[in-house]
């Protein structure tokens, strides 16, 4: 930025003394040829300020890798973590092979961050194991920034990460994530989120590594620097875990998903396939759900229909139990009748027996016929089929 804004200085400079011998010319005077001699020497003796090269107008990077890993890269087996009484996961095994590129989805607090801090060694679950296999070497980016030293400027940051390297290289590098002149002596704590993201991969990148584990990588960058992150991971040789909720990167990077909405879930293909997958085990379950609630209505109107049937019979009998019991004492009333008019028609004793049987049977009678008339009926506002 100094070197750009002396080169501004000397071509306006040069702009001015050129006016003035523009203006000189116009004039045509013969005096004046010694003032434009005088100015263009100027211009000639004036030691010239190399114009500064454009910066980038977005950050440049591809990582290094350090080799192949075995095939076996990762291996856990019924990881599990709780915070207090919390139960983030528990059960979660599985292993990630060479080339690999995961990415792990989720709803907010299911426990992302929490599993790839402890695939990354960053925290130590409360049981399982999780293993690195052989010839792992591990470039590890916090969303949560926590591994910058915020005490440090930006020079000494990359300095302390990399000894090894030269002033030059470093330098080199800070210029290709867009940190120029005043910028790598800004102190790392005042940086914004953007910028600590940007240091954070211009570390990550000097390092040879063969497994990326990500978290959250295109939070706080633009687009220009996430299409860059995104184009130096599908050149990246190695092997990828990443946490994120950015569709367009899981889309364009993962071929492997682990998805913690719910549980834990290894799906092995594309994230298109994931959520073709999805959309197929939620019309899978709306159907079975809706079968679920066929076979109940079916099941409710059998029962219904059992019970109608049930009450059909009950009808049928109660009426026929009716019918008997009424031709029974019809039939005894008219015994009685008979014999009022008959044998005992001069014997008052028995005529009285006669006369209060003959009211016993009737009151009787008329409760059957009313009974008898009120399960007709019932039996009439029924439509069932036997």
């Amino acid at each position: 930025k100094t070197l750009a804004r002396k080169y501004e200085q000397q071509q306006k400079e040069i702009a001015r003394i050129e006016g003035i011998i523009a203006m000189q010319k116009h004039f045509g005077q013969e005096r004046n040829y010694v003032t434009i001699a005088s100015k263009q020497k100027q211009i000639e003796h004036m030691e010239k300020v190399d114009a500064p090269k454009a910066a980038p107008k977005s950050i440049r990077m591809s990582f290094s890798s350090a080799g192949e890993t075995g095939n076996d890269v990762i291996y856990a087996e019924n990881l599990e973590k709780s915070f207090g009484e919390r139960k983030i996961f528990e059960k979660v095994s599985f292993l990630v092979r060479r080339h690999d590129r995961i990415v792990i989805v989720g709803p907010n607090g299911c426990g992302k961050s929490t599993l790839i801090k402890i695939i990354g060694g960053h925290l130590e679950a409360d049981g399982g194991i999780c293993e690195f296999g052989a010839n792992v070497v591990v470039g590890y980016y916090d969303q949560e920034q926590q591994s910058l030293n915020t005490s440090n400027t930006v020079l000494e940051e990359l300095c302390d990460a990399h000894s090894d390297l030269t002033f030059t290289q470093i330098r080199t590098a800070l210029a290709s994530f867009l940190f120029f002149a005043e910028d790598i002596e800004k102190n790392v704590g005042s940086l914004s989120g953007g910028e600590k993201a940007r240091l954070m991969l211009c570390k990550m990148i000097l390092s040879k590594v063969n497994v990326l584990i990500l978290d959250e990588p295109t939070n706080h960058l633009d687009i220009s620097s996430r299409e860059a992150l995104e184009n130096a991971l599908l050149e990246f040789e190695g092997t990828i875990i990443a946490v994120s909720h950015d569709r367009y990167f899981i889309k364009k990077l993962g071929n492997r998903i682990f998805d913690m909405g719910g549980g834990f879930r290894d799906f092995k293909g594309s994230y298109e396939e994931f959520l073709s997958d999805i959309e197929a085990k939620k019309e899978e379950a709306k159907a079975e759900e809706s079968q679920k609630k066929t076979t109940s209505e079916q099941k409710q109107k059998y029962m219904e229909n059992k019970k109608a049937l049930s009450d059909l019979r009950r009808l049928k009998s109660r009426m026929e139990r009716d019918e008997a019991q009424i031709e029974k004492l019809e039939a005894e009333l008219a015994a009685l009748d008979a014999e009022a008019n008959g044998e005992a028609s001069a014997d008052y004793v028995r005529l009285s027996e006669i006369t209060k049987k003959t009211e016993e049977i009737n009151k009787r009678l008329d409760e059957l016929y009313a009974d008898y008339d009120e399960a007709e009926q019932l039996l009439s506002s029924m439509n069932v089929q036997e």
